[in-house]
């Protein structure tokens, strides 16, 4: 990995009889010797963001992968892992429908919408939440995860090592911004696409 280098990951899981994919990017902020492999990379995601993602998860989600990739400067080949067998999500309880997710907003030190970004969290349990305000021990899990989620992290093994922080990606720019903060949004979002007379 060089500096600069923006990786595309996705994390694949299985919910609601769905496949559903997350895709963060990252932004490469530091580099020793060599760097960090990809295949480095996406193994250290799953030893070091595993734990918090599957917190935060209802336990009819199942991780079965993750993908990754250079898009930036660079176009990679992509590779793939597996997680198997499958590892579900650790929150009890009855899960709410597949469109259903709470929402991380992510920010950079750039105030405008192409350096502005989000994650949604589906796979969520009606305990979660009242109604669709998130309550306080939901909030805290999606926190955690949050924050091991923006990093920045080092992958890779002495002294050939990678430091990588989450970033915002913008197609329209071709470019990729580090994120400085981000806001656990308190209540529950639609992930369906809005409509003229047709929900919120």
């Amino acid at each position: 990995m060089a500096l600069g280098d923006i990786i595309k990951l996705t994390i694949v899981g299985e919910y609601d009889l769905s496949v559903v994919m997350n895709v963060l990017h990252y932004k490469v902020v530091g580099v020793a010797g060599t760097g960090a492999t990809l295949a480095q990379i996406m193994n250290g995601w799953l030893a070091d963001v595993k734990a918090d993602y599957l917190a935060a998860m209802n336990e009819g989600y199942l991780l079965t992968g993750v993908k990754a990739q250079i898009i930036s400067p660079i176009v990679s080949d992509p590779i793939e892992v597996a997680v198997a067998p499958p590892e579900a999500g650790t929150v009890t309880g009855d899960g709410m429908p597949g469109h259903i997710a709470a929402v991380i907003s992510l920010r950079t030190g750039i105030a405008d919408k192409k350096h502005r970004g989000r994650i949604f969290l589906p796979a969520r349990s009606e305990s979660d939440s009242n109604g669709s305000v998130i309550n306080a021990g939901a909030i805290v899990l999606i926190g955690d995860l949050a924050t091991t989620l923006v990093g920045p992290v080092t992958e890779g093994v002495a002294p050939n090592t990678s430091d990588i922080q989450l970033a915002v990606w913008s197609k329209a720019l071709s470019s990729g911004t580090a994120v400085d903060t981000f806001l656990v949004r308190t209540n529950l979002k639609s992930q369906r696409r809005r409509q003229v007379g047709r929900g919120i």
